[in-house]
């Protein structure tokens, strides 16, 4: 349980005579919580977010903005406090920065500004500029486990979730065999001299946050790994764009303007929809979010 009480003794932490006056929940987040802490001073209002069940994403999500902040210049959250002691609430959180603005869609419906689609574009390609060691989910501060190949990681990751998806018995079993073969004989198609780089992994509207002028903030990035640039663009695309599919030619240029897609990017773009797919509803029935399994 999360009071203003408890919210003032981690502010305090950082801004030691900060008094905090408000505090609400944001209504989406299906895993994670995040609480609007408003404090005395107008200009001083925080995130507070917080991790009830894998308390290493704090430090992921903390080595991630860090790494980003590094390497190139886009408007991040600015990371005040860690903590994954859980002596105040019981649990990991940050303390951020708010990044003032709106869900991107809901900014460029406003304006239809083209430039604020083409902008989230090209800082999708900055990010992916980010050079990675090895393909592997990131944990902490790290890639673990990690694979010289790409297509090696995606079986693993994809035999991961399907493994998830077998234990549930209205799955059917049959489905689940046919996805493996399904790879198996698409995953050549996969294949990449390409060295990984940093993948958001779940860049849509809601984590990019704008006003009519331009885009704010770059946030959330829990699910990041290090992988191939394509399959990040296809997952964004298919969030993004379904309802307005004329702006994903301007989402592209503004990736294009630095980043790059193969010869291979149509070819690939079905297999990493279902691979995307099958990650989400894995996901989904892992955190008993019936809605979205029927989604996916």
């Amino acid at each position: 349980m999360i009071d203003l009480g408890k919210a003032e003794k981690i502010v305090r932490k950082v801004f030691i005579n900060a008094r905090v006056v408000d505090l609400s929940l944001y209504k989406k987040g299906m895993i994670n919580r995040n609480f609007l802490v408003l404090t005395s001073k107008p200009d001083r209002e925080f995130i507070l977010r917080v991790y009830p069940k894998d308390n290493w994403k704090a430090e992921k999500e903390r080595f991630v903005y860090s790494l980003i902040s590094e390497k190139i210049d886009i408007p991040l959250p600015r990371v005040f406090l860690i903590d994954t002691s859980k002596n105040i609430i019981g649990c990991s959180y940050l303390l951020l920065s708010k990044i003032n603005g709106e869900e991107l869609d809901i900014a460029y419906k406003k304006s239809s500004n083209i430039s604020l689609i083409e902008t989230a574009g090209r800082y999708l390609a900055m990010i992916h500029s980010i050079k990675m060691p090895l393909f592997g989910w990131i944990m902490d501060n790290g890639i673990s486990p990690s694979f010289e190949r790409w297509t090696d990681f995606l079986e693993y990751d994809l035999n991961e979730k399907l493994s998830k998806l077998e234990m549930i018995n209205q799955f059917p079993s049959e489905f689940v065999a046919q996805c493996r073969d399904f790879f198996r004989k698409k995953k050549n198609l996969l294949e990449t001299d390409e060295k990984p780089c940093l993948l958001h992994k779940d860049y849509h509207y809601s984590h990019i946050i704008a006003d009519e002028k331009g885009i704010n903030g770059i946030i959330d990035v829990e699910w990041a790994i290090a992988g191939h640039n394509e399959m990040d663009i296809v997952k964004s695309v298919m969030w993004m764009f379904d309802i307005m599919p004329e702006l994903e030619e301007h989402f592209l240029r503004g990736y294009l303007s630095i980043g790059r897609l193969s010869g291979s990017f149509n070819s690939r773009r079905q297999i990493y929809e279902f691979l995307i797919l099958i990650s989400s509803v894995s996901l989904s029935f892992e955190y008993g979010n019936t809605h979205w399994v029927r989604n996916y």
